[in-house]
């Protein structure tokens, strides 16, 4: 990354990139079949439970590069009081930096 583009970056406040900045940036997929080939992340659970697997999928809200809000912090400690130690989790955001690794540590914390 060039130092002026760095410089815009921490300018508004993150470094992480924003879809704005890839404004210039075209990706074309073809899909065989559209209703079959595309899935969201929500809808590959409901896949992957229907073939048998035992997953759960839940969303929660956690700003981005700050510490989450107190109401965050609650809905994550009502969700994980009651997952088995023994269980894999899986944390995910947009760019996999901040609030992913939040996440991986609110779940050490357990």
């Amino acid at each position: 990354m060039t130092d002026s583009y760095l410089r815009k970056i921490k300018a508004r406040d993150t470094y992480a990139e924003h879809p704005d900045d890839r404004l210039n940036i075209k990706h074309i997929v073809a899909l065989e079949d559209p209703k079959t080939s595309l899935v969201t992340l929500s809808g590959m659970y409901d896949q992957l439970t229907e073939l048998g697997y035992p997953l759960s999928y839940v969303r929660l809200p956690i700003v981005d590069e700050k510490a989450p809000l107190e109401k965050d912090f609650e809905l994550f400690l009502d969700t994980f009081k009651n997952i088995d130690k023994d269980s894999g989790c899986v944390f995910n955001c947009q760019m996999g930096k901040g609030r992913t690794t939040t996440g991986m540590v609110l779940a050490c914390l357990f």
